[in-house]
């Protein structure tokens, strides 16, 4: 196997509701999965595009896959009035992983290393960075939370290293065939949801230069936004 390794950052809170479970049904065609697919919550959506990408580039580069997002505030909503259940996101990416592979659409033998460690994307970034022994770190992002933008600005300290989003990461593992593609576009943001992803997006910005800014003059033990972080994320 290569040196490096490949990380999906996750966009949580998200929601596995029943339109969400419904996707594990056995048989199901592709065009009724990229059809119930749109229909999920927009966070699980930009999920399984960023795992499916970053599990066909891992794929394909021999590297690593790894999931760390740590925040257990991710539900799995439960039918016929069952107790629903509250996870990480690093467990919601290790069941997307396993729809993927359920779908044929990365290879049954491809494994992840699971931690559930962080609470923001700079947590990710360290998380993502203590488990890579070496060779080039990848960040799969997407539009917000995090952008691949921002995300190049955290992974900056931790070279070689790359944040790429979903199309592009498939683009590197040259699968840009028709059945991935509709995946990817059954993922894509509606309607309002790129308002939402938008607004979010721009307080995560202000909140990363604050905290760069604030690291410079005093230089903290703990950055602005891990501090956020802890305080305004606890565990559900």
């Amino acid at each position: 196997m290569a040196a490096g390794l490949v990380v999906p950052f996750y966009r949580g809170p998200a929601r596995l509701d029943l339109r969400a479970r419904a996707l594990f049904v056995r048989g199901l065609s592709d065009e009724s999965f990229a059809r119930g697919l749109r229909e999920t919550p927009a966070e699980f959506r930009a999920n399984v595009g960023r795992v499916l990408a970053a599990a066909v580039l891992a794929d394909a580069e021999s590297r690593r896959l790894a999931f760390v997002e740590g925040w257990r505030t991710n539900v799995i909503e439960a039918p016929r009035g069952r107790r629903s259940r509250v996870v990480t996101g690093s467990w919601v990416s290790a069941l997307i992983l396993r729809l993927l592979v359920r779908r044929g659409l990365v290879p049954a033998g491809l494994r992840a290393t699971r931690v559930s460690f962080s609470r923001c994307t700079f947590d990710e970034a360290i998380a993502a960075a203590s488990l890579r022994a070496d060779g080039e770190l990848v960040g799969i992002a997407g539009t917000a939370c995090p952008s691949a933008r921002r995300l190049a600005r955290y992974l900056q300290s931790f070279p070689p290293a790359a944040a790429l989003t979903p199309h592009a990461a498939l683009a590197r593992a040259g699968r840009l065939d028709a059945r991935m593609l509709g995946v990817l576009g059954a993922t894509a943001l509606r309607g309002g949801e790129g308002v939402t992803a938008f607004a979010l997006e721009g307080a995560a910005w202000a909140t990363h230069l604050l905290s760069r800014l604030e690291s410079r003059l005093v230089a903290p033990r703990r950055t602005l936004e891990q501090r956020l972080a802890a305080r305004l994320r606890p565990d559900a």
